[in-house]
């Protein structure tokens, strides 16, 4: 809960609907194109996993952008544990802030620091880091 402590209200925003729609993933000729915290990843290719990884990418780069245009430091969200386990193999760590709870299927209170992302995700693929940042841009 150390990260609670250091989060001032003034500069943190709530991460709402984060997902791939069901419809979108359900295009013809696309169903094999998107991992999903639904699906059995094993049976998906590395240029599959890379195209998923790469959308899941962008709505993650769209939220760091705004967050940087308005002084946003942190993101807490109410996640699937699934998603938490998806985002966590790019890079992205979440840190729990409490037990699972019944919120549209069960759930976990989640809280991340920007930069501390931001700083993970480099470490682990630039390239990724480079497709957040906009090359370092924000």
């Amino acid at each position: 809960m150390a990260l609670l402590k250091t989060m001032r209200r003034a500069n943190i925003a709530e991460l709402s609907r984060f997902c791939v729609s069901k419809h979108f993933r359900r295009r013809a000729n696309e169903q094999g194109l998107l991992v999903t915290n639904d699906e059995d990843e094993s049976r998906f290719s590395r240029r599959e996993k890379d195209s998923s990884a790469h959308l899941t990418l962008a709505l993650f780069a769209c939220a760091i952008k705004m967050s940087a245009e308005h002084n946003i430091h942190y993101w807490y969200a109410i996640i699937d544990p699934a998603l938490k386990r998806v985002v966590s193999t790019l890079g992205i760590h979440v840190v729990e802030m409490g037990p699972l709870v019944d919120y549209h299927g069960m759930r976990l209170p989640c809280a991340i620091k920007i930069d501390d992302l931001l700083n993970d995700v480099a470490e682990k693929n630039l390239e990724y880091w480079r497709m957040l940042t906009n090359n370092g841009q924000y």
